[in-house]
């Protein structure tokens, strides 16, 4: 915007000066060959060609105006539309815990509505449901604002990441949602947890062993200092 109305002060500047630059010339050329013309001779030829050039240069001052005007408000138009936008996300974290969790998080500014998902192949929950089922997925999400998100733990990492384990590594997640204005939006995620599959896994038998020596190094410390 601070560059526009820059741009807006240069041309009215130049649209204003150069007719005061023609009369000018008239002037200095009057200076020049004054002897053969008289003064009001070469004014009254000069000035109805200078004030139709100022009339033409303000009319272009008025249109680029406008044009900065209408470039403002298109601007302020998209910022609104930013700021009132959802953008809804899904993906599976801590795929190198021990639970691997389904999650679906609102990252935009605005609230989104009729939040509604479909994935594929089937999805199966750490209790062998297929999450189709679940109400996240079958009933949708009715009101859905920014910051929010919701979990489901989907298994653990033997389920999925084990030579022989019977669960796909990659899905499809279709999604369909609606913003505060009931605009439309769509969207497909393409889910994979291949990428993992070789990944070190956190065990819980290793934070166990982890918790009990940060225990056993506090208890030292407390008796050292007695």
């Amino acid at each position: 915007m601070h560059n526009l109305t820059l741009s807006l002060r240069f041309w009215i500047t130049l649209f204003i000066g150069l007719p005061l630059l023609v009369l000018g010339a008239g002037i200095l050329l009057y200076l020049i060959i004054g002897a053969n013309l008289p003064m009001w001779g070469i004014l009254s030829t000069i000035a109805p060609a200078a004030s139709a050039l100022a009339t033409m240069c303000l009319a272009f001052a008025a249109l680029i105006g406008i044009t900065t005007n209408l470039r403002t408000v298109n601007e302020m138009e998209k910022t609104r539309k930013v700021q009132t936008t959802p953008s809804i996300v899904a993906y599976f974290d801590n795929p190198t815990s021990i639970l691997i969790e389904f999650v679906v998080k609102n990252i935009g500014y605005g609230a989104a509505k009729e939040v509604r998902l479909n994935i594929d192949p089937p999805l199966l929950d750490h209790k062998n449901r297929n999450i189709s089922e679940l109400s996240l997925f079958k009933e949708g999400i009715k009101f859905f604002p920014p910051n929010r998100e919701f979990r489901q733990i989907v298994g653990t990492s033997r389920q999925f990441f084990d030579k022989d384990a019977p669960r796909p590594l990659q899905y499809e997640l279709l999604m369909s949602y609606q913003d505060a204005e009931g605009n439309m939006y769509e969207q497909a995620i393409s889910l994979d947890l291949s990428v993992y599959r070789d990944l070190p896994i956190h065990r819980e038998s290793d934070i166990d062993k982890l918790t009990k020596e940060v225990a056993e190094l506090r208890k030292a410390i407390a008796e050292h200092e007695n």
